[in-house]
Parts: structure tokens; C-alpha cells; sequence
């Protein structure tokens, strides 16, 4: 076998007419049904003349997007036309550099067209090493031709250009054109050329050259070589010069021809690139720049040539050797790997153990303030109430002896005066140590105009949000919101609830400012409605009436005829209190409207004092909390309004005239205006009057009265049993 291939090949002639000379038609006529593909990348900056030259070179209009000067990275955009001319097809694919030389840094202005022109020769590559190949179909995406297009604004290259095509030369074949070249003059421009060329060969850059070898084209290639770079104008608009319409530009001072060789080399470019040399460039491309990249891509995969022409290359044994060594160099990486997560999963296991000490250290130390604070907190409650029960017992026997005096004097007249002296004395002390005892216990203080200043100080931060009041104001009657008719029928709710276990005034107005507080930050359904206001009168029980007053939990469901459990009320109940940041204690309307009862009862005289009854105001105030429009007012506001209106109402006039000389000394003091304070007495007027009418809805006490019947009463506390009827708000109040 050897032998035969180093045989000398032997010519043989022909003694007649075969037809060999039809080969070169049947090629001719394979390619011209298959068709021809030719793709040219055009590189330079942003507005130079790109689209306008390759328009120019096809006579046609290519569909090209108009590029900015923002762009933040280089971005190549292909396109491919087919074009016909006669029975000749054409693929063209033009792909352009967009945002080339726009930025700032322009160190890596040229790795996205390196990396596209790779891409395109590893998918030509990637499809020859198929097993099922279809080269013949395929289509050809590998660049054929650079156009680099030199700014004519300066003397020389850039150095961004002499980069790039130091870059290219070696992947794609680079011909250089200088654009708007009728920018220049003629002395210009060749000194341009002269130095454009003189540059490139003296950094080494390898242009394309036409080739010389075939005799036919030899002549105006070597012409042509001399011309590079070629000065180039584009243009699409249509001139006349003389009788002749051209394509061109027209300018003040004449017009410049596009395919006037005496102009520009537009011509020249077009005959090399699409008449001459078109196949030189695919050959080129082919046999020169891919088989670069695809030796250099095998050598990195492991293949080599033999270094004998002799020796036969196995494609399998390379391929095994290669395996090996990979599956080595991973089982080394794979030890390694493991190596390293076991020394960091150490590392994190002493760490986790050292932190572990750390938290038992700590917890042992809170563990040991914990029992040491409870000791503390036990030792303070024995103090606390030993000091009740001392206290208990000096009230009770302050009352018995207060009773016996009272009780010694009613029996036996006094006979002498020293008796009355003594008698005096003891009734005196004892009094002296009951105001004693309702100083400390915080009851019967009287009121004053720094205690008024206070509770207003206080005021402002217990007050319900008015966002939040406004959102139920203004929601619809659905079903699925709250609403304001909702939050009045509850509140009415706890009224007659209050009223049935006989809970005095100040209870009923903390749980409606605590309604309306947690409304106002919270939003819920009116399902949950019932429950929250039960909580809200719950937590106001227990804070403002005597621990033996307070009803059972599961007996305030039954009797309130809810269908919630005890658990379901001690979780919202804590909800509740969380929201409300465990302030329960807050200045209310009927602590101001007390204050200002007594402030003014103190600027009176006996017969006007009795115009204003406490009982009435605090009846009338009960009427307005059942208002949801009195939840956005201020309680001292709400309080003033009350007394004015009820001192409005009299007719007597002397005494009309001291309440309100007593008003308004209150309402300088409390910074009250007097258009704030007509508004609210109006609405106050008005919810009195309505409430009086037999339309509105009252609470409706007489529903509770089944819980004190059957089974159910049984099991109820025996204080229950005392409440003869269940009252309503009197006429006389309204």
C-alpha cells in the first residue's frame, strides 16, 4: 500500500472526444441553482457611514435601525437580505458594530466582535463534527470580509483602530476604507493613505491582499493593492448633473459623484469586493482563517498532527488518552474537594461548640437574674399586701368608729358640754381619716384647673387615629368591611350589657374609647366585630370596677349570647392589648365632663348649682358615645359641647348668664374655640334629638333577659339575681 502511494503519477492521452469540458458547466450550474452567500462585517463608529456605504455598494436599501451614541456596551446586530440579480442569488449578511468607540473606556471596545466572529467559525466547527453532518445545506454565518472604516477627522490611526485590527487580522480578511472622504482635499487624502499604510505595516497589521497568481485578474489587483485604503463616499440621493441623473451629493459649492472614480473609489471597492474577488474572500476565510481556529480548537481538545507524515493518526487512542487524563485530573479535583469539606465542616463543628458554651453561659446567667428578679417581685407582693391588709383594717375600724359615735349620739342627748366637745372630736378624726384613706385610694379629689391641664397634656396620645376612623366612615355596607352602623350597634351592645350588671358610668366610656382606639388601628371583619367589643368591655370591667364585681369570662359570653369560646376571648383580649401598647388607663370624655362639672359647680351659687346634674350629663354622654360621629372628637371637646348645650337649654336667664360666664373662663383655660365648640354643640343637639324620637334604635336590653330564666340562671353569680328590670336611657336625659 505504501508502495503504490509513492508511485509517480503517469499522463495518459486521448484518442477522441470524451467531454471532460462539460465539468466546469455542471459546476456553474450546481452553484447557480444552489446559490451563493456572502457576509461582511462592518466596523467603525457610530455614524461614519456604515449603512450608507453598504447601500451604495448593492444599490439597494437595506432596513437598518438608526444607532445613538449611549449604548453602554458594543452590540453586533446581524442582518441577512437575499438578493437577485438575473438568475443569480445572493444571501448577504451585514453585521454591524453598534456603539463602537462610544464609550468612556474603550479598552474592550473590540472583545464583542473577537467573540462574535469565534462563535460564528465554533458553530461551522461544531457542524463538521457531527456525526450526521449537513454541511451542504448549511448555512454559512462565518464573516468573509471586514470593511474597517477610518474616521477621515484626524492625520493618523487611532489607537482603538490599530488595536482592533491587530485583533482581526488573523480571524477575518480586513480591508480598510476611509469614509466621507469628500471631506478631504486630494493632497489630503493622500497624505492620509500614505500615513494610514505606514502605520499598519509598522505595528505589523496583515491587510488582505488581492491575489496576483491567476493572469486574468493579476493585472488590476496588483492596481488595486496599491489604492488601499480605499476613499469611499455614500450616498442614496439622486442628483442631475448636466442631463444625467447620478447618485451623489450636491453641495453649495458643486456635487461630488458617488461612481465618479475621479471622486471617490466606490467603484473600485465594489468590482474587488463583488466582481473579482468574491471567492478569493470565501477561500480565503475557509483554507486561511478557519483552519487556524480549528487547529488551534484540536490542540486544545488533546489532538495532534504525527510528527512523521508516515505515521498513521488514530483518532480513537487520542481520544481514549485523553479521556484517561481527564478522569485523573477529576479524581485529583474530587479528593481535594472532599479534603476541603471535611477540614471546613471541622472548623465549623468547633465553632458551633464553642458557641454553644457561649449561649449555656449566658443562659445560665439569665436563668440565675430570672429567679433572683422573681425572689425580688415575691418579696414586693408580700410587702404590697400586707400593707392592703394594715390599710383594710385601718378603714374598717375607722367606720366602726365613726358608726359608734354616730350611733352614741342618737341614743343619749348630751349633757354637758365636755360630752359635745369629745363627741366632735372623735366624728372629726374619723372623718379626717376617711378623706385620708379616699386621698390615697384616688377617690373624691377634687378637681382643679392644673388636674384639667393634665388629662388635656394626656389627651392627644390616647386619641383614636382619624385615618383609621375615616376608612370606616367611608366604607360601604357589604358585609365584608366595618363599618360606622356596625360600631354603633356594638357599642349599644355594651351599654345594655353595662346597664345589666349595674357597672357604673366610667366603665361604659373606657370600653367604648378602647373600641374605638383599636378600630382605628386595626382593620377587621364584622364578623369578629362582637368579639372585639366584648374584649374592649372586659378589659375596662377589670380595670375600673371591684375585683368581687367582676363576672366570670364564659358567664359575659353566654349573657351577651355570643358563640365564641373563653380561649377565643383571652387571645383577642391580648391582641387588643398589644396593639394598644398596654395602655388601658385613658383620659375619657367622662372624666373631663366630671372635671368640669365640679370646676364650674365651684364658681356657683347654691341655686345655680342645682341647673347641672352630673346624672344628666353623664346620661346624655352615654347617648353620644352610641354616635360613631363623636368617636373623631376629642373627649374634653365633646365634654365643653355637653355642658353647653345643657346650660343652653335653661331659661331662666340669670342663671344662663353665670354658667356661661363660668364657661367661659373654662374655655380660655382649656384653649377651646369657639367655632369648634359651636360646631359639636349642634351635632350634640342633634344626636339628643334623634335619640328622643321613636325611630332610633336604643339598646335593646330586653334581649338579655332570657340568660336569668331556666338552666342558665342557675348557673349564674347570685348578684345577678338582684336586677329587677333592665333600664334604659331616661326622656328626661335626651
Amino acid at each position: 500500500m505504501a508502495d503504490g502511494e509513492n508511485e509517480e503519477m503517469r499522463t495518459l492521452e486521448l484518442h477522441g472526444h470524451v467531454g471532460l469540458n462539460s465539468l466546469p458547466d455542471e459546476l456553474v450550474k450546481r452553484r447557480v441553482k444552489k446559490g451563493f452567500s456572502f457576509n461582511i462585517l462592518c466596523v467603525g463608529e457610530t455614524g461614519i457611514g456604515k449603512s450608507t456605504l453598504i447601500n451604495t455598494l448593492f444599490k439597494s436599501n437595506f432596513e437598518n435601525e438608526e444607532a445613538t451614541h449611549y449604548d453602554e456596551e458594543v452590540k453586533l446586530l446581524p442582518r441577512t437580505y437575499d438578493i437577485q440579480e438575473s438568475n443569480i442569488n445572493l444571501r448577504v449578511t451585514v453585521v454591524h458594530t453598534v456603539g463602537f468607540g462610544d464609550q468612556i473606556n474603550l479598552l474592550k471596545s473590540s472583545d464583542p466582535i473577537v467573540d462574535y466572529i469565534d462563535t460564528q467559525f465554533q458553530k461551522y466547527l461544531d457542524e463538521e463534527l457531527k456525526i450526521k453532518r449537513s454541511l451542504l445545506n448549511y448555512h454559512d454565518t462565518r464573516i468573509h470580509v471586514c470593511l474597517y472604516f477610518i474616521a477621515p477627522n484626524g492625520h493618523s490611526l487611532k489607537a482603538l483602530d490599530l488595536v482592533t485590527m491587530k485583533k482581526l487580522d488573523s480571524k477575518v480578511n480586513i480591508i480598510p476604507v476611509i469614509a466621507k472622504s469628500d471631506t478631504l482635499t486630494r493632497n489630503e487624502l493622500v497624505n492620509l493613505k500614505i500615513k494610514v499604510m505606514s502605520e499598519l505595516v509598522s505595528n505589523g497589521v496583515q491587510l488582505y491582499q488581492f491575489p496576483t497568481e491567476d493572469e486574468a485578474v493579476a493585472e488590476i489587483n496588483s492596481s488595486m493593492n496599491t489604492q488601499l485604503p480605499f476613499a469611499v463616499i455614500g450616498s442614496t440621493e439622486d442628483i442631475t448633473v448636466g442631463n444625467k441623473t447620478v447618485k451623489g451629493r450636491m453641495y453649495p459649492w458643486g456635487s461630488v459623484q458617488v461612481e465618479n472614480e475621479n471622486h471617490c473609489d466606490v467603484v473600485k471597492l465594489r468590482e474587488m469586493l463583488l466582481r473579482v474577488n468574491t471567492e478569493d474572500l470565501r477561500e480565503q476565510t475557509h483554507f486561511r482563517h478557519y483552519e487556524l481556529y480549528r487547529r488551534c480548537k484540536l490542540e486544545e481538545m488533546g489532538f495532534k498532527d504525527p510528527s512523521n507524515d508516515n505515521q498513521s493518526f488514530s483518532l480513537q487512542k487520542t481520544y481514549e488518552a485523553k479521556r484517561k487524563e481527564f478522569l485523573k485530573e477529576l479524581q485529583h479535583k474530587e479528593e481535594s474537594m472532599r479534603q476541603m469539606f471535611v477540614n471546613k465542616v471541622k472548623e465549623a463543628e468547633v465553632e458551633l461548640k464553642e458557641k454553644e458554651k457561649e449561649l449555656q453561659g449566658r443562659f445560665e446567667l439569665l436563668k440565675t437574674m430570672h429567679q433572683e428578679e422573681k425572689r425580688n417581685l415575691e418579696e414586693k407582693k408580700r410587702e404590697m399586701e400586707e400593707e392592703m391588709n394594715a390599710f383594710n383594717r385601718r378603714k374598717v375600724a375607722a367606720e366602726t368608729l365613726m358608726g359608734q359615735a354616730v350611733q352614741g349620739s342618737s341614743q343619749q342627748p348630751f349633757k354637758k358640754e365636755k360630752d359635745k366637745k369629745k363627741f366632735c372630736i372623735i366624728l372629726y378624726g374619723s372623718r379626717f381619716m376617711l378623706k385620708m384613706i379616699d386621698k390615697v385610694t384616688g377617690a373624691g379629689v377634687r378637681p382643679s384647673a392644673a388636674q384639667l391641664k393634665t388629662l388635656i397634656d394626656l389627651e392627644s396620645r390616647f386619641h383614636p387615629k382619624l385615618s383609621g376612623l375615616r376608612l370606616i366612615e367611608c366604607a360601604q355596607d357589604n358585609g365584608l368591611r366595618m363599618t360606622a352602623k356596625l360600631r354603633e350597634l356594638e357599642v349599644k351592645d355594651l351599654l345594655s350589657l353595662s346597664r345589666f350588671f349595674g357597672f357604673s358610668s366610667e366603665t361604659f366610656s373606657l370600653a367604648v374609647s378602647l373600641l374605638d382606639r383599636f378600630l382605628s388601628v386595626m382593620k377587621i371583619q364584622p364578623k369578629h366585630l362582637s368579639c372585639v367589643g366584648l374584649c374592649c368591655f372586659y378589659i375596662a370591667v377589670k380595670s375600673s370596677e371591684e375585683e368581687k364585681n367582676v363576672p366570670l369570662a364564659n358567664d359575659l359570653i353566654r349573657i351577651s349570647q355570643n358563640r365564641f369560646t373563653v380561649s377565643d376571648m383571652m387571645r383577642m383580649e391580648k391582641i387588643i392589648m398589644e396593639k394598644l401598647y398596654w395602655k388601658v388607663k385613658a383620659p375619657t370624655a367622662l372624666h373631663f365632663l366630671r372635671l368640669i362639672h365640679s370646676h364650674i359647680q365651684e364658681q356657683l351659687d347654691s341655686e345655680s348649682k342645682t341647673i347641672l346634674t352630673i346624672e344628666r350629663l353623664e346620661s346624655q354622654l352615654k347617648a353620644c358615645h352610641c354616635s360613631f360621629t363623636f368617636s373623631k372628637i376629642k373627649p374634653s371637646l365633646l365634654a365643653m359641647a355637653l355642658v353647653c348645650y345643657e346650660a343652653q337649654d335653661q331659661h331662666d336667664p340669670e342663671h344662663i348668664d353665670k354658667i356661661s360666664e363660668a364657661v367661659k373662663s373654662l374655655q380660655q383655660l382649656l384653649n377651646v374655640r369657639d367655632g369648634d365648640l359651636v360646631c359639636v354643640r349642634e351635632l350634640v343637639g342633634k344626636c339628643l334629638a334623634e335619640y328622643a324620637t321613636t325611630k332610633c334604635f336604643r339598646p335593646h336590653c330586653l334581649r338579655l333577659r332570657w340568660t336569668i330564666s331556666g338552666r342558665t340562671a342557675r348557673q349564674l353569680k347570685h348578684s345577678y339575681y338582684k336586677i329587677a328590670h333592665l333600664p334604659t336611657i331616661p326622656e328626661s336625659a335626651c
